[in-house]
């Protein structure tokens, strides 16, 4: 999984500069940079949960490209963006706003409110992964962008509109997505059953859990 994603990325962006961040470098980051209130709310939680906090603060602060390490590459990074590409949003096919890559300039609002709605939600009694990381960044961009949210798996056609306006935004970029062989940053014949094989592998060597709790 590293051969075909995160390593195979450095080596095509040698002009890039690449962060490998530790749970504890993670966590400090969060210390350092949020309000002492908001830390508390999260101080206790798992590290996936973390860093469903961590790459939004970390893109609005500074910008630039998150990206999970189960992801293939075989893309260079300046073939897709240029000096004027304020974001890019990918979408998992037809069924939501993909939260395992993002692609933002500093100073994003639709980061911005993807905090404020994970905070709102947390004040709220909400504990879910999914709902808080996946589902409240798809909430934050349609409520930002469209006036309301929208949910995972909305009506036929309704990604493919919003897709189709945000495209039309001066220095946006809207792609659809086809995990694994069909993704902004990878295009190539695996199968998706190699991909998952190797991505439970992957959190197997390192004692991770899938958010899913199924594995």
């Amino acid at each position: 999984m590293i051969k075909k994603g995160l390593a195979r990325l450095i080596e095509m962006n040698p002009d890039w500069e690449v962060i490998v961040h530790t749970d504890d470098e993670v966590d400090q980051y969060l210390l350092e940079n949020m309000d002492g209130s908001l830390y508390d709310m999260i101080k206790d939680v798992g590290i996936v949960d973390k860093v469903d906090v961590w790459r939004l603060l970390k893109l609005y602060r500074e910008g630039g490209v998150y990206v999970d390490v189960d992801r293939w590459c075989n893309k260079k990074l300046s073939d897709l963006i240029d000096e004027d590409t304020i974001c890019v949003l990918l979408t998992n096919g037809d069924s939501d706003f993909s939260h395992d890559m993002m692609i933002s300039a500093m100073g994003n609002p639709i980061l911005e409110a993807a905090l404020e709605m994970y905070f709102e939600r947390r004040r709220h009694g909400h504990t879910e992964t999914y709902f808080l990381g996946a589902q409240t960044y798809m909430h934050a961009i349609t409520s930002m962008l469209f006036g309301e949210p929208v949910n995972t798996n909305p009506p036929e056609g309704v990604m493919s509109q919003m897709r189709d306006l945000i495209n039309t935004v001066p220095n946006f970029k809207c792609i659809k997505e086809e995990l694994p062989n069909n993704t902004f940053i990878y295009e190539g014949d695996g199968t998706q059953d190699e991909w998952e094989s190797m991505k439970r592998s992957l959190y197997s060597v390192y004692g991770l859990k899938h958010w899913t709790g199924e594995w």
